[in-house]
């Protein structure tokens, strides 16, 4: 089977085509980059506010002043 291209035509087609596709892994190894990154901000993030959330929770003044507390403390007073 004789293809009617010329080698250089073809040379520069797959050149084209080479380049086109290491832009397009380097496009996408760039999108997942981000996304990891931003994923790992979001967790990080989040194992923050749950950190301060639990020293909230554990805060003597936040025990005095929850309502489970207080009754607690009548029941144990009476």
């Amino acid at each position: 089977m004789k293809l009617n291209v010329s080698l250089p035509e073809l040379s520069k087609t797959l050149f084209t085509k080479a380049f086109e596709t290491q832009r397009l892994a380097s496009m996408g190894a760039l999108e997942t980059q981000r996304l990891a990154s931003m994923g790992a901000l979001e967790t990080q993030r989040l194992a923050s506010m749950g950190a301060l959330e639990t020293q909230r929770l554990a805060s003597p003044m936040y025990l005095v002043s929850s309502p489970s507390a207080i009754l607690l403390h009548k029941t144990i007073l009476s």
